[in-house]
């Protein structure tokens, strides 16, 4: 079974990377890697080296510490203590990229078709 941490890890890379607009591919090329190997670290399929990682981290140029930030969680944070949207977007951020794409175009259909609301 996968640890927790090693999760949490690929998870915090996933959202520097996104947030600072890298591709796996650059990501990958950048740390000597395929954007397969990115794609497996970030889904916590394979483990990642402390080089590697310092690596990482200097790229996003972050503490290496800032890359296990998510992890660090205290005993009674829940799922309970976050808001919908932030557990809806954990779900969505696990799921394949097809199986994404398909939700998306669901819940897009759903609002389509949500009665209009009158206004007064």
């Amino acid at each position: 079974m996968t640890d927790p941490i090693d999760i949490a890890v690929g998870k915090r890379i996933r959202q520097l990377r996104k947030d600072r607009g890298i591709t796996q591919t650059q990501l990958g090329d950048a740390i000597g890697l395929t954007f397969q190997q990115v794609q497996k670290y970030e889904k916590a399929r394979n483990r990642i080296s402390a080089s590697k990682l310092a690596q990482i981290a200097a790229i996003f140029q972050v503490d290496v510490a800032e890359l296990f930030s998510t992890s660090m969680k205290s005993p009674h944070d829940t799922e309970t203590d976050m808001d919908d949207a932030t557990i809806l977007y954990s779900y969505i951020d696990e799921m394949p990229d097809d199986v994404r794409r398909h939700f998306k175009d669901l819940l897009g259909a759903i609002i389509e078709h949500q009665p209009q609301k009158k206004t007064a």
